[in-house]
């Protein structure tokens, strides 16, 4: 009797402990593609050098090249994110070039998604112009067309 009541309990809250695991994931996934971004601006105005961000979203992958030419990688299908880039737009350009002023020449835009929770994050020439938009708000639509989605 009181496993029976146990597993109904465990039935109720195992959606809402899901959604809300999916949701922090997203969350913690936007925080760090803004942290990376950061961490190329930091590079670039460092080495006075342009820094090269790329994105491949069939490997969840994002990666900063510098100068010296060995790329730094960001696997958000991993732990603790586990994370699917569902798409990501550099203005139509193959990638983001970070001077050595800090300056990224195009903004960025990325989807991502953990189970039912999506979020978009948008990354203007300066990290400090980030946005992030969850379905519903009224900036999303505008950053799916961005997306061509």
């Amino acid at each position: 009797m009181v496993l029976a009541i146990l597993g109904v309990f465990a039935g109720i809250a195992a959606p809402r402990f899901s959604a809300a695991t999916n949701r922090s994931g997203v969350e913690q996934a936007a925080d760090r593609i803004t942290s990376f971004y950061s961490e190329a601006t930091r590079l670039a105005q460092a080495t006075s050098a342009s820094v090269r961000v790329s994105c491949d979203p069939s490997r969840d992958l994002i990666m900063l090249t510098p100068p010296s030419g060995a790329a730094i990688e960001l696997r958000l299908s991993r732990e603790p994110y586990r994370v699917d880039i569902v798409a990501c737009d550099f203005e139509g350009a193959a990638a983001v070039v970070v001077d050595g002023w800090g300056q990224a020449d195009v903004d960025s835009t990325f989807l991502i998604r953990r189970g039912g929770a999506q979020l978009i994050v948008k990354i203007g020439s300066r990290t400090s112009d980030t946005q992030k938009a969850r379905e519903g708000d009224a900036l999303w639509m505008v950053l799916m067309g961005v997306l061509g989605l």
